[in-house]
């Protein structure tokens, strides 16, 4: 059984559009896949772990990544993921997952840019500018290296000047803005990292005609639910149980989509909002390929 760190994995610096194939191939054989519902306990106040379980059969393993929180440590996202051969039920690998589950959940927004946004999209909002949006931007920023982009970030503290100084891109122009209501209303694609938020960041007036929404961690978008064109996820199981899941206008899973079953985008006036709960679908799938790769 091998022991295999976040330093080992970051090393192999996997470029951008194969962890979006990645995404693409583990949405499309979904279907085959054993996926439980994440459990998820909690110990108090923003403290929780959650185990995720799943099957592959097609790829001949088995996994399950527990994942926990705790607010005050940095980064306060941790955990660690067990990669089992199908065949014989052996442990084949323990994961340090933190780097796993960022770059899982980076590729997997990229991919729903990529999959949803308008094709003329020129303004990218940016709100909680953690490990997890870092690492959507750099895989953003290397598939539209040949586009000019703005890139609107929500002040906090000094994470913007951090950010800017870590991410120069020659065709990325940078503005700065105080609050979320006037950053959304000049967004064509908007991301938020924000991990905890007790309000909607902003009125729907803010949010333009033909605006994706990838809310990473799903915080402060409730009023977006009812009134936007389409809603995208990643599983239905793992959204049933949302507020206003019952009044969607229309769902679907992004599997659905990769499958061709649905189409994605039906215009470029519809406003489309995409949940990405997280689901151990990915990281098992990361984690088989990396163990290929080492």
């Amino acid at each position: 059984m091998k022991h295999i760190t976040n330093e080992e994995l970051a090393a192999l610096r996997v470029p951008a559009e194969k962890y979006l194939c990645w995404v693409e191939n583990a949405l499309l054989h979904k279907a085959e896949s054993v996926l439980p519902e994440k459990i998820s306990m909690k110990m108090e106040e923003h403290v929780f772990y959650n185990v995720m379980p799943c099957i592959l059969p097609y790829k001949g393993v088995a996994g399950v990544k527990i994942v926990n929180r705790y607010p005050e440590r940095n980064p306060s996202i941790g955990g660690d993921l067990l990669l089992y051969r199908l065949a014989d039920g052996e442990l084949a690998a323990a994961f340090d997952a933190e780097y796993i589950t960022t770059v899982r959940t980076g590729a997997v927004a990229a991919h729903a840019v990529k999959s949803f946004a308008r094709k003329d999209f020129s303004f990218l909002a940016l709100a909680g500018l953690g490990n997890v949006v870092s690492a959507t931007f750099s895989m953003l920023a290397e598939i539209y290296r040949e586009k000019k982009l703005t890139v609107g970030l929500l002040k906090y503290k000094d994470a913007h000047e951090t950010f800017m100084q870590k991410y120069r891109f020659p065709n990325v122009e940078y503005k700065i803005y105080d609050a979320p209501e006037s950053l959304f209303s000049a967004a064509d694609v908007i991301v938020s990292g924000v991990t905890y938020r007790e309000e909607d960041f902003a009125p729907l007036s803010c949010y333009n005609e033909g605006v994706l929404v990838v809310p990473v961690h799903t915080r402060g978008f409730m009023n977006c639910d009812a009134a936007f064109d389409r809603i995208f996820v990643d599983d239905y199981a793992h959204v049933k149980n949302f507020r206003y899941y019952d009044r969607f206008r229309w769902c679907r899973e992004t599997a659905e989509y990769v499958k061709g079953v649905c189409e994605g985008r039906g215009s470029e006036r519809e406003r489309i909002l995409c949940y990405n709960i997280g689901i151990a679908l990915h990281d098992v799938y990361f984690a088989s390929e990396f163990l290929k790769m080492l």
